[in-house]
């Protein structure tokens, strides 16, 4: 490509008028001062076109990348052995034809922008050389791929300051998670989809399937009489940590099918477990995970901030992913100290309102999906039993056939003229005295508003027989060698310090 010559003026101008592209076309307006361009020759807000190159490297640097300037060794022997008959063509476009399409942008100007950025780049020895050097005259550019850039290293940080220093919520922790969730409730996918998700009455999310796994017929038959107690989240003193949840903190995890709420408490063969379906009884706000890595981001290239926010979206995808990996029991105490951090902090942002999470099952196919509602959005209507009724759950063998069982429960209520429980208090043992009391207690405290309610008649008992494992399997391949084999396999270690008489 020959030389462009750059106007004789003493300084060269481009205006805003003749920059297509918005925000280019902003910031020379903004940034300018009145000059004659050097291009249209009027008089409008003008910069010279050494600042506006800056505009153009920053950008290149940042989103476009130089590509190849021919065949690499393998492809040009596949292509001379007659292996591939796919005649090379370098990627990308002239570096003239890419600025024009990223800034809308005459030619002209153009390659103008080019001879400044090669002049800063290439040297008098590249040129003897015929060196390609960036923005090269000949160079072509393709578009490159976004990673995560900082933040990854912002999110390690995170992690480590919460596994060896801090196991609580710190300053640092605090700006971290400001930093990463900022605006997401704005986020829209690819498919103008928001990442987050509305979901309740009439909704297409409206119901939860929720598993429990016991290992006795008596907490079978507990669970069975009182299944919104039971099956539902456990109280405060008796919650365990979880993926997304600490010690002591209850929330509800559910799945959107029963298959996979039952992958998902992991039963053993022998087990029993008692699967409802709850429903939702209000509108919940959630945060769909799997949507995070599909989100779009609108912006110019010319624009610095305009990288980081595309860094901030792909590693909002990654931390998507994070979030539900899956993780080995015996690391779980460890391992969850992150996710457990980032729900605590998003339950607790009044500005997103939100009142759980969606994400994808490890336990069951991916496209399974998980709910997890946060402890303010994870009450659960409580069943209603007439005062004097006594509530028994029983197993009836129905045939001769040892699997033709029935498992029932049954509702006794009291006989006309007995007194009711709520006015018999005098007539209990002081244990069951002091359990109602605190049970009223509670009630009466209780501050939450109701998210669920169970569905007696969903409820489902599965004896666990068999459990499958879908696996990914690789083979193995085995390689005998010889002491010479391995020495030229290995040439930086000296021959005498190394032993292969058990070689053969």
């Amino acid at each position: 490509m020959a030389k462009t010559l750059l106007p004789d003026d003493d300084e060269t101008y481009l205006c805003w008028s003749c920059v297509g592209e918005t925000f280019l076309r902003g910031e020379i307006r903004k940034q300018g001062q009145v000059a004659t361009c050097s291009f249209c020759s009027e008089k409008h807000k003008a910069l010279p076109l050494e600042q506006v190159a800056d505009f153009f490297e920053l950008a290149f640097n940042s989103h476009y990348r130089r590509t190849r300037t021919g065949p690499t060794d393998l492809e040009e022997a596949m292509y001379r052995h007659g292996i591939s008959t796919d005649f090379w063509y370098r990627d990308g476009e002239p570096v003239v034809d890419a600025f024009v399409s990223a800034a809308d942008i005459s030619s002209e100007i153009a390659a103008a922008i080019q001879v400044v950025l090669e002049g800063r780049h290439g040297s008098r020895e590249d040129y003897e050389m015929q060196n390609e050097t960036e923005f090269d005259s000949e160079s072509h550019y393709e578009e490159s791929t976004t990673g995560t850039g900082e933040w990854h290293e912002l999110w390690s940080a995170f992690e480590t300051e919460l596994k060896e220093n801090s196991r609580y919520f710190s300053n640092k922790a605090q700006e971290t998670l400001n930093a990463v969730f900022d605006g997401i409730d704005v986020y829209r996918t690819q498919n103008d989809e928001p990442v987050i998700v509305e979901a309740g009455p009439e909704k297409p999310i409206n119901a939860l399937f929720r598993a429990r796994v016991f290992h006795d017929r008596d907490q079978v038959d507990k669970a069975l009489e009182q299944p919104d107690a039971q099956i539902g989240p456990p109280p405060a003193r008796l919650a365990t940590a979880g993926r997304m949840n600490p010690t002591g903190i209850a929330v509800f995890y559910g799945a959107l099918d029963k298959h996979t709420a039952l992958s998902e408490v992991r039963p053993v063969v022998g087990s029993t477990v008692v699967v409802g379906q709850f429903r939702l009884l209000r509108s919940l706000r959630l945060l769909d995970l799997a949507l995070l890595s599909e989100v779009r981001v609108q912006g110019s290239i010319f624009d610095p901030e305009y990288l980081r926010q595309l860094q901030r979206a792909k590693f909002l995808g990654v931390l998507g992913s994070k979030m539900v990996a899956p993780v080995m029991p015996s690391d779980e105490a460890f391992d969850y100290l992150p996710t457990q951090v980032v729900c605590d902090y998003l339950a607790g942002q009044k500005k997103l309102s939100l009142e759980g999470i969606i994400y994808k099952s490890v336990q069951a196919d991916y496209s399974a999906k998980n709910i997890v509602l946060f402890h303010h959005a994870s009450r659960v209507q409580e069943i209603v039993v007439p005062d004097g009724a006594k509530v028994s759950a029983s197993l009836s063998q129905l045939s001769d056939d040892e699997d033709d069982v029935e498992y029932q429960v049954t509702v006794e209520l009291p006989a006309e003229g007995d007194v009711p429980r709520t006015t018999a208090h005098n007539h209990l043992d002081f244990k069951q005295q002091y359990a109602n009391y605190m049970h009223d207690l509670r009630k009466a405290a209780e501050k939450r508003d109701l998210t669920l309610g169970l569905d007696l008649d969903s409820l489902e008992v599965h004896e666990v027989t068999a459990v499958s494992f879908k696996t990914t399997d690789f083979t193995v391949t085995r390689h005998t060698l010889s002491g010479r084999a391995l020495q030229a396999m290995t040439p930086s270690l000296p021959e005498q310090d190394i032993d292969y008489s058990n070689l053969l």
